[in-house]
């Protein structure tokens, strides 16, 4: 299988499946040298308090789905017919709305921290509060979203150019670089500001690389662009594929959102329940990140093959990889569930922490049940949104998204920290599942043109 699947890309996207391999292990290599550190230095409260903001910043993503999703896809139509007008005008664009939108988040997480936690909930309970220690969290916080922003547009240019092994090979840079800041940090007593401090000059640092490798190959995009030209990619934004995009984005980012809304539901005992859940979700998450890799990494094809319609060429790729995706998930998922929680023990001891959450039984069983559902629906949800097929897309994952906060909010009394997990479950076992299932066939199948009675004839 391996064999044909070579056979049937490029040398590019077999270096940008296994780069994309590197990066996951470059984020797992970050998880399993940090998070015993962060609990050693940080305490369980901490802890929580670390994984909540960083959750808030990820989450925050949503709002600018529509540039990021409609850009790539304006990317992809430039490189594919050679037109460096166009790329030109949506690279000024897109760092001009990166920016603003960026300025937002930082307001957004200052309201979040002030409003709705409270500046108190920055520290632990029995801790002496500081307002200039707060401040300095906040700011070490937002200096990280403007610049992970501004970087985001460089990746997404690389990536349409069919780069994707650069990009990925410049994110591996920015974990590798944030390790060592991060244990810098901690050996200082930076604290929560130090580790965010830490964030922004891994990501700053590798945008600096990026700027002269590109100013190097004289292919840095900095052309002017008019007034009209701005508008008219924005109104394409904004249109129907940008709406698309918007809603897409906001929806895949509550889906991914379990700390957010743990921390959010949780009020005063957030910090707690936050570091009890990431433990376990982190080491779950390595599965279903090395196997959302395999799809994720087709996205600049199947936009190509899209955009030019090779329906046959898609419909093979899809088959053969979803085969490869089910397979993969459900050795993850049994492995986790007989092995996570030896091993999940063992990697937390390694700091010696005298702070380790109690991990039961039904807390990996739920993990590994969740890693299984979320990765066979990757692909589908892939294929959809690389296609345009983003209405389907949207409704199925708002349903999810709709019963899964649902579940949340009748279980959480109960469940405590396994209600998301189990909600993906439960959410996945009524009928979530087989939506994916028929959305991915769905949108392999060439569309019908007009004037022609037989479905398979194409251009």
């Amino acid at each position: 299988m391996f064999d044909r699947l070579i056979s049937r890309f490029n040398h590019d996207y077999v270096h940008s499946v296994i780069s994309g391999y590197v990066l996951v292990f470059a984020h797992a290599a970050s998880s399993f040298l940090l998070i015993p550190m962060y609990l050693k230095c940080l305490g369980l409260h901490g802890f929580g308090v670390f994984m909540l903001l960083y959750s808030f910043i990820n989450y925050s993503n949503f709002g600018i789905s529509f540039v990021s999703g409609g850009l790539l896809r304006i990317f992809s139509e430039g490189f594919s017919a050679r037109d460096d007008g166009l790329l030109a005008n949506a690279y000024a664009v897109s760092k001009l709305v990166y920016v603003i939108y960026s300025l937002a988040a930082c307001l957004a997480l200052v309201i979040y921290v002030l409003a709705v936690k409270s500046p108190g909930f920055l520290f632990a309970p029995g801790e002496a509060f500081s307002a200039g220690r707060a401040a300095l969290i906040i700011l070490s916080a937002s200096a990280f979203i403007v610049a992970r922003y501004v970087i985001n547009v460089e990746y997404q240019i690389l990536t349409a150019n069919k780069k994707q092994f650069l990009s990925n090979i410049f994110q591996i840079l920015v974990q590798v670089l944030y390790i060592g800041l991060a244990v810098l940090s901690a050996v200082k007593g930076g604290g929560i500001a130090g580790l965010m401090l830490a964030n922004f000059l891994s990501v700053a640092l590798v945008r600096l690389m990026i700027f002269l490798y590109r100013r190097r190959r004289r292919d840095y995009a900095a052309a002017p662009i008019s007034g009209r030209e701005m508008k008219a990619i924005i109104k394409r934004l904004l249109g129907t594929m940008g709406l698309g995009y918007l809603i897409y984005g906001a929806l895949i980012a509550t889906l991914c959102s379990d700390v957010f809304i743990l921390g959010t539901a949780a009020g005063e005992k957030a910090a707690e329940a936050v570091a009890n859940f990431t433990v376990t979700w982190k080491a779950a998450e390595l599965g279903l990140l090395l196997i959302w890799k395999i799809p994720e990494s087709l996205l600049p094809y199947i936009m190509r093959l899209d955009a030019r319609k090779q329906y046959d060429r898609l419909a093979a790729i899809y088959r053969l990889i979803d085969r490869l995706v089910i397979a993969l998930s459900l050795l993850a998922a049994l492995g986790f569930a007989f092995l996570g929680k030896p091993l999940i023990y063992f990697w937390l001891n390694l700091a010696g922490n005298a702070q380790i959450p109690v991990i039961g039984d039904w807390q990996i069983w739920l993990a590994a049940g969740a890693v299984f559902w979320m990765s066979i629906a990757r692909l589908p949800s892939i294929f959809a949104y690389s296609t345009l097929r983003l209405k389907p897309l949207n409704i199925i994952i708002g349903l999810e998204v709709g019963f899964k906060i649902l579940f949340i909010a009748l279980t959480f009394g109960v469940l405590q920290e396994l209600a998301p997990v189990a909600a993906i479950n439960a959410v996945h076992l009524a009928g979530i599942a087989v939506a994916y299932r028929f959305l991915g066939r769905k949108t392999v199948t060439p569309p019908v043109e007009p004037g022609l009675v037989t479905a398979g004839i194409r251009d």
